[in-house]
């Protein structure tokens, strides 16, 4: 199981999301061959959806396949998905990789949607794993002064990158 969330942050402009695009490429390609197991790519990307809620109704129909959902019901389908206490293997087995790009956009006064996207990553048998990207370089420290951050299992590990 992934230990640790990468996390990159840089300036704008350095190859972040490229970077993890090639890397996505790859191990799809490998899935395809029989290397390693299949799974499926999520981008969430804040700077393309209308309120950082709606990252939930994004994860939430290429879960469930539903069109449409709102964010409260996405969030009630994605926290009985991702909370599920049973080992019970099946349709939800499913492995998930998400990426959520431009991660500053996704920032809210509670910082819910950004704990729930690295706090569902360490539920037992979740499938999920999260890439961040954000261009903001305090980002870390601004979500550990946050109140439910300091819930997050800390298992994140920024990457940070500089232009040369």
């Amino acid at each position: 199981m992934l230990q640790h969330q990468p996390f990159g942050q840089s300036h704008p402009g350095t190859g972040k999301t490229a970077t993890v695009h090639a890397v996505v490429k790859e191990l799809k390609r490998r899935a395809e061959d029989g290397e390693i197991a299949p799974f499926s790519y999520v981008e969430i990307n804040g700077l393309k959806i209308p309120s950082p809620a709606h990252a939930y109704s994004v994860l939430w129909e290429e879960i469930s396949g539903q069109r449409g959902t709102s964010a409260k019901t996405a969030l009630r389908g994605l926290e009985a998905h991702f909370g599920r206490k049973s080992g019970v293997r099946g349709p939800r087995s499913n492995t998930y990789v998400v990426l959520m790009d431009e991660l500053d956009q996704l920032l809210t006064a509670k910082q819910d949607v950004v704990y729930n996207f690295f706090n569902w990553p360490t539920m037992r048998d979740s499938q999920l794993f999260v890439i961040a990207i954000a261009n903001r370089m305090d980002l870390p420290q601004h979500l550990a002064a946050s109140q439910p951050a300091q819930q997050i299992n800390h298992s994140s590990r920024p990457v940070n990158s500089s232009p040369p």
